[in-house]
């Protein structure tokens, strides 16, 4: 019987290790992307939108703000537009064009009813201004605007 008792324990428990087994897979997708960026040659882009769901977007800030050193750093910025203000929380990543800029962004979240979102779109003058730093006027244009109004429609 105790025989019995031990092989049914041992069954049990290569059982269950059997099936605590994580079981991943790999797969691509075609995300909706957008970049806003100057005409000037050797900047980084003003923004950079990921659509991760439809109620969430994965947003780099950067061009010559000053956001950090690019190590993962807490960093904040103020937008306003019209009567709208935000502040967009993030930490600082080494921008996409670092090799060519040596400059980082704001990587956050941000929701497409979310207050930040209504201010990059509202096709208004946005002033930026990086915590302890100066602010910076961006005049994004009709056609910024509406491109951005379009990329939160296709992840909708």
């Amino acid at each position: 019987m105790k025989r019995i008792g031990t092989m049914v324990f041992c069954l049990v428990a290569a059982s269950t290790a059997a099936t605590a087994e994580p079981l991943y897979g790999a797969s691509t997708e075609k995300l909706e992307t957008i970049q806003i960026r100057s005409d000037e040659p050797e900047t980084d882009a003003l923004l950079f939108a990921t659509c991760i769901t439809p109620d969430m977007f994965e947003v780099l800030i950067g061009n010559e703000l000053p956001l950090g050193r690019g190590e993962h750093e807490p960093v904040s910025l103020s937008l306003a537009a019209g009567t709208l203000s935000t502040k967009v929380d993030g930490v600082s990543v080494k921008s996409p064009d670092y090799e060519m800029t040596g400059n980082a962004m704001l990587l956050t979240t941000l929701e497409p009813k979310g207050r930040a979102w209504r201010i990059l779109t509202s096709g208004q003058p946005i002033e930026m201004r990086p915590k302890g730093s100066e602010p910076a006027t961006v005049p994004l244009g009709k056609a910024e605007t509406d491109a951005l109004k379009a990329f939160a429609r296709k992840c909708s």
